[in-house]
Parts: structure tokens; C-alpha cells; sequence
């Protein structure tokens, strides 16, 4: 083992790295504020389930292709999305209210030109 670096060289070197992973997550929630502008002035809701689906299935490809584990990646990108996510609502987005949220939605919307047909009357 006499070409093995010493430890304190190899721990620099993974923080080194890890500096590099933060820089890149900072740029990525960079593009998510952008993707927040975008969301609110279109109304399109915070949360894209196939968009993150899509996502999750390419990494873990892509971490085959590089040798790393898919647990790995699932892991990893849950948490980048998730704080994602996070940082939309916390930047105005719409969350998605589901299939329940958009039916009281729509029962409201029925209630009120119901209300509004009797007035008429």
C-alpha cells in the first residue's frame, strides 16, 4: 500500500466534493425558483407526480450507468425533490389539492351558479 494517499488527503478530497454537490443544488433551486415564476403566472399546480416519476426512473439509470446504486439515487433525488417542492409553496405555487380538492372545488362552483340561476328567478 505504499501509493496509497494518506486519509487526511482523501477526506479533503470528499470534502472537496461534497462543496461541489452543494453548489449544484444551489444552482438547482436557482431553476426552481425560475420553474415557481413560471408555475404561478400559468396556475399550474406545485406538484407534477409523472414530471417526478420521469425523474426518478432517468437517475436511477443514469446511476446504473455510473456505477452507483439505484437505493442511491431514489434515496438522494427524493430528498431533492421533495425540498423542491418545499421551496415552491413556500414560493407561492399552488399546491394540488387532488381529486378531493378539485371536487369540493367543483361542488362550490355547481352551489354558486345554482345560487346564482335562483336569484335570477
Amino acid at each position: 500500500m505504499a501509493d496509497a494517499r494518506p486519509l487526511e488527503v482523501l477526506r479533503a478530497e470528499i470534502d472537496d466534493l461534497d462543496r461541489a454537490v452543494l453548489a449544484v443544488l444551489a444552482r438547482r433551486m436557482t431553476v426552481v425558483t425560475e420553474i415557481a415564476a413560471l408555475k404561478r403566472s400559468t396556475g399550474s399546480a406545485l406538484r407534477d407526480r409523472a414530471r417526478e416519476r420521469a425523474l426518478r426512473e432517468d437517475r436511477a439509470r443514469t446511476a446504473v450507468s455510473v456505477g452507483l446504486p439505484t437505493e442511491l439515487s431514489d434515496a438522494v433525488f427524493r430528498a431533492v425533490v421533495r425540498s423542491s417542492r418545499e421551496h415552491l409553496g413556500a414560493l407561492g405555487v399552488r399546491r394540488d389539492t387532488g381529486i378531493a380538492g378539485r371536487a369540493a372545488e367543483g361542488l362550490i362552483a355547481t352551489l354558486y351558479r345554482w345560487a346564482a340561476w335562483l336569484e335570477d328567478r
